[in-house]
């Protein structure tokens, strides 16, 4: 399939990701999704969107890639705009904003995605005669992430997705990426890097920072 794939295709990885989830008890799920395209309809009722929302509600956490147009509204696309999932923008090694990556007001967080090691897929050019390849983009950054929230969610078995995403925002490093989009484009970007968890119990730390997107809403920490 190359860099394409269809709407229906992820609707149903993300419904056997829905009945692997529920066929456990209390199980703990944590999905990346390194794709996305521009909303044909209002976001609200994009499909992929929509079965973020569904899985969500059982407990099931995301991680989106924030697409890749060199600054394209995130707000406009899935599943960036998807309100429960983690949209993430990509920096580099230097902690530069990578301008490949979309942005604007739907973006809740940044990690590394400009030249990330990463295993060769069929048919691609490895360097060095190898298995790996340097690769770049938000897909590359999103990964970073769900690996956080899998590490939150280990240690906290009872965090919810609102705990996971609160915590995330706190253990972020403020205002650490440099050359980010001017603040007047869609709402503006947050400066938020990730960082591995602090601590090991997320409850009664803190709350979101105040420069946390508001349409994705500004998630507080629950007492468990």
């Amino acid at each position: 399939m190359g860099n394409q794939g269809s709407i229906s295709n992820i609707i149903s990885a993300l419904s056997l990701v829905k009945q692997r989830h529920l066929s456990k008890a209390n199980a703990k799920s944590v999905v990346n999704l390194s794709l996305g395209g521009p909303c044909d309809v209002s976001c609200d009722k994009n499909p992929v969107n929509l079965k973020i929302a569904e899985l969500s509600a059982i407990g099931v956490h995301f991680a989106v890639a924030a697409n890749n147009n060199g600054g394209l509204d995130t707000c406009l696309q899935f599943p960036s705009s998807a309100p429960e999932g983690v949209t993430v923008v990509a920096s580099n090694k230097f902690d530069v904003f990578s301008n490949y990556s979309d942005i604007g007001r739907c973006v809740d967080i940044i990690a590394p995605g400009t030249d990330v090691i990463s295993a060769c897929a069929d048919g691609s050019v490895c360097f060095d005669e190898k298995s790996y390849i340097p690769l770049s983009g938000t897909s590359m950054a999103a990964p970073h992430v769900a690996g956080v929230m899998a590490q939150l969610l280990e240690k906290n078995p009872t965090a919810s997705v609102s705990d996971i995403k609160a915590a995330l925002y706190c253990d972020a490093v403020t205002n650490k990426i440099s050359k980010m989009p001017s603040p007047d484009l869609f709402g503006g970007t947050v400066n938020l890097l990730v960082q591995t968890p602090k601590k090991n119990n997320i409850f009664g730390g803190c709350s979101a920072p105040p420069s946390v997107a508001p349409t994705k809403g500004t998630p507080t920490l629950n007492t468990p």
